[in-house]
């Protein structure tokens, strides 16, 4: 611990005497405080799905040697990952985004987090979306969903879709900067369907998958490692 002594003393059969000390210097486990400030753009609404990064930028920390950025589930960062300054492009927006950053000591320990909340009013990405049209063969009010596991993924991972009709479905892939890398339409026979996906020969990183059926529309984020 941070307060950890070495003391030695003499003893014999009629005496002992005082102890020396000898004071070991642990500060480093000592974790970093939180920076103390975290500036840059709060409103994203601007740059949600611009392709402009935007820059963020933490006050330094004594001792620390790296900072750790955690952001929103819709934002990468396009340059900069462990230094003071981070450049970030944002593809989506949820409700309660915020960014955060820890700074790390040589020995591993994360600091407190220092917290800048996000202003996505007007443009957070709605997880479920209701039928734009009426459905041509599904009269249920139900929302249609996806999800996908493995996440993240290393080659293949099922795409599991629910209340979904029987019908023709689009499914589209596409990467961060928006380029669609794989369209296909298949048919659905069941309310509930189970389908393989491949990311095999893709390079590492964020990938989108998109679901349009029965004017509906439903888009998850996968993670390529």
């Amino acid at each position: 611990s941070i307060t950890d002594s070495i003391k030695v003393g003499a003893y014999n059969a009629c005496f002992s005497s005082a102890t020396r000390g000898f004071r070991l210097n642990n500060t480093a486990l000592v974790p970093p405080s939180a920076p103390a400030s975290l500036t840059g753009t709060a409103s994203i609404c601007s740059l949600v799905a611009s392709q402009l990064a935007t820059t963020y930028t933490v006050s330094a920390v004594t001792n620390a040697v790296s900072y750790v950025w955690t952001l929103p589930a819709g934002a990468v960062i396009d340059s900069g990952s462990n230094g003071l300054r981070i450049k970030v492009r944002f593809i989506t927006a949820g409700a309660n985004d915020s960014i955060t950053v820890q700074a790390v000591a040589s020995t591993g320990c994360a600091g407190a987090k220092r917290v800048l909340k996000l202003v996505t009013t007007g443009c957070a990405t709605t997880i479920f979306a209701r039928a734009l049209v009426p459905p041509t063969e599904n009269t249920s009010d139900e929302f249609i969903s996806v999800t996908a596991y493995p996440n993240p993924v290393k080659d293949v991972f099922n795409l599991k879709m629910n209340n979904f009709s029987i019908g023709k479905a689009v499914i589209k892939v596409t990467d961060v900067s928006g380029r669609t890398i794989e369209k296909r339409e298949m048919q659905i026979m069941n309310k509930q369907q189970l389908l393989n996906m491949n990311l095999r020969n893709k390079a590492p990183g964020i990938y989108f998958i998109e679901v349009q059926q029965a004017g509906q529309k439903k888009t998850i984020r996968v993670v390529k490692e």
